[in-house]
């Protein structure tokens, strides 16, 4: 990080805690400021570090997708490092079989494989989609929605229940920064 950098503008997605990050940040670089930014979609803080918005980004993405690798516009590229990756949550309405499982336990595959399952790709891929999703599984309408767990916790109502799958993380949440030897350089007000 540049000497002169006295702020630092970070981006989070839904359901990201970003506390504990924060305070080992502050305890290293107390003048530097912080400037949080909680956002929507992950595509949204991908757009924010590729136009200069954001200068750090927690991002969730699924287990295998490499950000590194990914081609961006004017040859700009990401680096990314692995934070944690996120167990696998059911969010079902009251009286689902699910609701019987202790909540400290994790439901086995074999036990939820029977579920009918709300298609992630009906709804919005941002936190207002995963809401609705949410709001499908409390009407009792039968299906459940499959969230990252932090996520699932994060929209939790009174008239759901969360509980954890015995699945393989489906979801990693990785801290990412524009490459510094990929900064295009501007000339006239042009990107090039």
């Amino acid at each position: 990080m540049p000497a002169q950098l006295n702020r630092l503008r970070l981006w989070c997605a839904p359901g990201t805690s970003p506390d504990k990050w924060l305070k080992r940040f502050g305890d290293a670089r107390p003048d530097v400021s912080v400037q949080l930014t909680a956002g929507t979609s992950d595509s949204e803080a991908i757009e924010a570090l590729l136009n200069f918005r954001s200068d750090v980004a927690l991002v969730r993405h699924s287990v295998d997708e490499v950000l590194t690798r990914r081609e961006f516009p004017r040859g700009v590229r990401l680096h990314a490092v692995r934070l944690y990756d996120e167990d696998v949550a059911v969010v079902t309405a009251r009286e689902h079989d699910a609701e019987y499982w202790d909540e400290h336990d994790s439901i086995p595959l074999e036990e939820a494989a029977a579920w009918a399952r709300l298609d992630p790709a009906d709804y919005p891929d941002d936190v207002a989609g995963q809401r609705m999703m949410v709001e499908v599984a409390a009407s009792g309408a039968g299906a459940v929605a499959e969230l990252p767990f932090p996520l699932a916790r994060m929209l939790s109502r009174k008239d759901v229940v969360v509980r954890r799958l015995q699945a393989e993380p489906r979801t990693r949440v990785s801290v990412v920064w524009v490459h510094p030897d990929a900064v295009p350089t501007v000339s006239n007000g042009d990107w090039s």
